[in-house]
C-alpha cells in the first residue's frame, strides 16, 4: 500500500500546486480505514512566499458516498500543529 498512497500523494500536491499556484508539501499520506485520510508534514506557502501553515498532522474525514461520484466532501478535519 505504500506505493499507492505515494502516487496519491504525488497527484494530490501536483492538483493543489496548479490550483492554487503556491509551493506546498506533505511529507506522508496515510489512508485509514474506512473513510479518513492522513497527511503528515504539511507545509504551505503563500504567495509572497511566506510560510502560512505548517502542520505536524492533518486529518480528513470524507463522505463515501459522495467520493464514489467523484466528488470530495469533507465531513470533518483535525490539524496538530507541530
Amino acid at each position: 500500500m505504500p506505493a499507492v498512497q505515494e502516487y496519491a500523494k504525488g497527484i494530490i500536491v501536483d492538483e493543489l500546486k496548479a490550483k492554487i499556484g503556491t509551493e506546498l508539501g506533505i511529507g506522508k499520506l496515510h489512508f485509514q480505514p474506512f473513510n479518513t485520510v492522513q497527511l503528515d508534514s504539511v507545509y504551505l506557502y503563500d504567495q509572497f512566499q511566506e510560510k502560512v501553515l505548517l502542520a505536524d498532522k492533518i486529518s480528513a474525514s470524507v463522505d463515501l458516498i459522495s467520493l464514489m461520484k467523484i466528488k470530495i466532501v469533507v465531513t470533518s478535519a483535525w490539524v496538530s500543529v507541530l
